[in-house]
């Protein structure tokens, strides 16, 4: 995720994660500002970025990851709604609107986000209007759906200019936006018992089976090492956003703990071991943390999108690679922490 309007989200998530193992671990702050190593046009890849890998072998590497099924208080995206704030910007439905280069646009990753954290209040709450709310997001979400095959794909109808290299041109397509929406309509169903989320459920996992090879839309591809990405910005050379990939990982992992789906604990875990590998490529030791591997950015919010991420991981596996991942970012570069 790219764009700053999506800030105080990321920012809810770090300030209020808290472990659901016997102790509470420490979170992260965020400092005031935006660390980034370069501004403008990104002329050169990363150096250790290989752009003749355009990410499409055919077969991805597994993996035998232990995952826990936890109750949907100990899932990510817990605790949120404050810092996006009960009463953002939106339309006489409710629908979460965002204002974007001076237009004022509905964007599918803002409504998942808000609809996750009025579900998630819901849920500590029993508040009835939160739930209303929530399912207003859906609604507007699955209105502006399209079926393709056996697959539901939620359009992005807005230019965008990833780091003003990587063109995306209306209407196109983000596995973070399908797996925020499919841990939307997952949670949906588990406190409402209506069907109709459980089918768009499926068919939103469907499109995470949509792979770069055999796909014109696609969302998910294997590099050439075998890795299992999920692409935030599905380029004909991806990007491999870190944060983008994790986030959409969230949405397979919270199928599978909804419908037990074999084909789902077998992407979930893949993309684990994606994650676990390239952490060395997106670590810097003793500075910020990097935001994809293509190109040389460095921003320094994503830093501590990018513990929280591992901590909630470590929350799924109980696999202490991913907490001593956050506690390496957490040593790297310190935050003021902002009060709650």
């Amino acid at each position: 995720m790219r764009i700053e309007t999506f800030i105080k989200f990321f920012l809810a998530i770090s300030l209020v994660h808290f472990a659901c193992s016997e102790t509470n671990r420490k979170t992260t702050g965020m400092e005031d500002g935006i660390k980034v190593s370069l501004s403008g046009v990104f002329r050169d890849y990363r150096p250790d970025f290989d752009p003749a890998d355009s990410c499409n072998r055919g077969k991805y590497q597994l993996s035998n990851f232990h995952v826990d099924v936890l109750p949907l208080n100990c899932r990510p995206y817990r605790n949120i709604l404050d810092t996006l704030t009960l009463t953002p910007l939106r339309d006489a439905q409710g629908v979460r609107l965002i204002e974007m280069r001076g237009d004022t646009i509905y964007h599918p990753i803002s409504i998942a986000q808000y609809g996750l954290g009025l579900i998630d209040f819901f849920g500590r709450s029993n508040d009835s209007l939160s739930l209303t709310l929530a399912k207003s997001q859906a609604a507007h979400l699955l209105s502006t759906a399209i079926t393709v095959d056996t697959s539901l794909l939620f359009p992005l109808e807005f230019k965008y200019f990833f780091y003003e290299v990587d063109h995306m041109s209306p209407p196109w397509y983000s596995a973070m936006a399908q797996g925020q929406i499919l841990s939307l309509l997952c949670r949906l169903y588990e406190f409402t018992g209506e069907r109709k989320y459980r089918i768009a459920a499926r068919k939103t996992f469907n499109s995470m089976l949509r792979f770069k090879r055999d796909h014109e839309i696609w969302f998910s591809c294997v590099d050439k090492e075998g890795f299992l990405w999920f692409e935030e910005y599905p380029n004909e050379l991806p990007s491999h956003v870190y944060n983008g990939m994790i986030f959409a990982t969230f949405g397979v992992y919270d199928y599978y703990a909804l419908t037990k789906d074999q084909r789902a604990l077998e992407l979930f875990k893949s993309a684990l071991l994606t994650i676990k590998h390239n952490f060395e490529f997106i670590r810097k030791r003793g500075d910020v943390s990097y935001y994809c591997l293509k190109y040389p950015s460095q921003i320094s919010y994503y830093q501590s999108i990018h513990i929280d991420q591992f901590n909630y991981l470590f929350d799924l596996t109980g696999d202490v690679f991913f907490s001593s991942m956050a506690d390496s970012l957490m040593l790297d570069h310190t935050y003021n922490k902002t009060p709650i």
